[in-house]
């Protein structure tokens, strides 16, 4: 298993562009916001306030570059004709489609590791507002918020791209979905309250951030946990069923 996890990463790794935007990109938008607040360009109130806006930004840029990846793993076998050949090496399926997945989990984590490493560095050299310093949750905070929405859409992503076996489509259908498309649930909440149970990024707040100001309008934390796993996993499970009805 170890080795087609690091068989699927190495093929990510050739696709240098993607591979160093996604590690990359939110450690270099993190650095230009920081040099910003050091020439007093932009107004922060401090390292605490930065780190906290900074995991707010790498919750929403992290989940749109683990679509990029997430599309490309599920996709690119069915799309290079090679997963036929995987097959025929007498390799359970399921292994080989749980090795893709704990590749992108892995992809996941390091992009939003190289995106909070810089987060904190930059928090802890900022000045501290008065009273308001760096504190152990800061640092947790920082590296949960981002990483479970990156994860969450970037399965999503993976199913997506495991249906359609095309990655082009896939990548354009699984962004949709994430700014817009789930979302698009939301409305259903002018008809009852009770519809934000099947809102996802209402049960990821719940999980992460918990920035809903009205506790009336959040769910418990066990809704919030049922739904991030039942959108998630339904995704990856429509792609798993589809590789089994797959014909070597």
């Amino acid at each position: 298993m170890t080795a087609l996890v690091a068989a699927d990463l190495l093929k990510l790794r050739r696709r240098r562009g993607l591979w160093l935007t996604a590690l990359l990109l939110p450690a270099v938008l993190m650095t230009v916001i920081f040099l910003l607040s050091a020439t007093e360009v932009i107004e922060t109130d401090g390292g605490h306030t930065f780190v906290k806006d900074g995991a707010a930004a790498l919750a929403f840029l992290g989940p749109i570059l683990a679509v990029l990846i997430g599309a490309r793993v599920g996709s690119d076998e069915h799309a290079a004709g090679t997963l036929r050949y995987q097959l025929l090496t007498g390799v359970p399926r399921e292994r080989l489609y749980l090795s893709k997945l704990a590749a992108l989990a892995v992809a996941c984590l390091l992009l939003t590791l190289t995106g909070a490493a810089a987060v904190l560095v930059f928090g802890i050299v900022l000045p501290p507002a008065p009273g308001d310093g760096l504190e152990a949750m800061d640092v947790v905070d920082a590296v949960w918020n981002p990483l479970l929405p990156t994860f969450a859409y970037g399965a999503i992503a993976f199913g997506v791209g495991s249906l359609m076996r095309s990655t082009g489509p896939a990548i354009a259908v699984a962004l949709v979905l994430n700014l817009v498309g789930l979302d698009m649930l939301t409305l259903l909440v002018l008809i009852d309250d009770w519809f934000r149970h099947l809102v996802l990024d209402v049960g990821i707040d719940r999980l992460t951030l918990n920035a809903i100001d009205d506790p009336e309008d959040r769910v418990s934390v066990v809704a919030g946990a049922i739904i991030t796993i039942l959108w998630t996993g339904g995704f990856v499970l429509a792609g798993w069923l589809r590789l089994r009805r797959l014909e070597v």
